[in-house]
């Protein structure tokens, strides 16, 4: 067989290959990334992946246990050798809630719903209380944090914003929220609501109690807030009976049940030998 011959068969055999790739690169998308999703799903995700992060092993436990072991002075609880251990993987699982499996569902819940046709200003709303509930919380634990810059796509490295800052900043967004709610329209999330079910008073109420919440966290730094408190206080509207309770519905089914119920059952046969108030 000539070279000729033998360069003509090769060239043959690869093209196939050639435009097999080209094709295949032109519907290469990143199978990680959802192109559009209901404001509805993703709320309902960002949520429970919190409510399940602060009930677990990563958020609740070692917070809990530190707690009963300073304030009682030697009430240790899980065990003697990692009282004061907090794993770096637990941080960064309570981190990658925050952020990503909360957070970030949350700001793109608010983005379809304020995109929607019509616009959905009560998802928009929900989703906004409950990411000042996130940021509130978050910046609680780890004091500045990323919040004015974070969750843009264009910006990979977001600046750490001071506490002060981040709390304004949730104080403003639960104005927005707030102002957005309708409780005249049936456009909401309602069935994938597990809080209040579509419930705009009790939103309301919601985001009015944690705006105290906030308020009261400031004041004792920044006294202009006591006015602030006064005025919110006066105007009412505020959780005011167990109904109004923000309450995450586990349920008595495996694989639903409170994440602490699950390591009792798991650990200690059902009873209760590692959480207790201390002295």
């Amino acid at each position: 067989m000539s070279n000729i011959f033998k360069f003509k068969y090769s060239l043959l055999l690869l093209a196939p290959v050639f435009f097999s790739c080209s094709k295949t690169l032109d519907v290469n998308n990143n199978p990680n990334t959802v192109r559009e999703v209901s404001p509805d799903v993703l709320f309902n995700y960002a949520l429970t992946s919190w409510s399940a992060k602060k009930q677990d092993g990563d958020g609740y436990i070692p917070f809990a246990f530190l707690t009963q072991t300073q304030a009682s002075g030697g009430n240790y609880g899980w065990g003697k050798s990692d009282v004061y251990d907090i794993n770096p993987v637990v941080i960064r699982n309570m981190w990658r809630c925050y952020y990503v499996n909360a957070g970030n569902n949350l700001k793109l819940a608010i983005e379809q719903a304020e995109n929607a046709s019509p616009k959905n200003n009560n998802a928009a709303a929900q989703s906004k209380i409950l990411l000042a509930n996130l940021a509130y919380e978050c910046s609680t634990i780890w004091g500045d944090i990323p919040f004015s810059e974070a969750w843009n796509k264009s910006i990979p490295y977001p600046k750490f914003d001071s506490q002060k800052e981040v709390f304004d900043e949730v104080l403003g967004l639960l104005d927005e929220a707030i102002a957005q709610v309708d409780e005249s329209s049936s456009v909401k999330i309602g069935e994938y609501d597990i809080l209040y079910h579509g419930d705009m008073a009790r939103w309301k109420k919601y985001a009015t109690a944690l705006k105290l919440k906030v308020l009261m966290t400031m004041v004792d730094k920044d006294p202009t807030k006591a006015s602030a408190i006064g005025t919110l206080i006066q105007s009412g509207n505020m959780l005011s009976s167990s109904s109004d309770n923000v309450l995450y519905p586990f349920l008595n089914v495996p694989g639903k049940e409170n994440p602490k119920n699950r390591i009792l059952t798991t650990y200690t046969g059902g009873f209760n030998f590692f959480f207790y108030c201390n002295n």
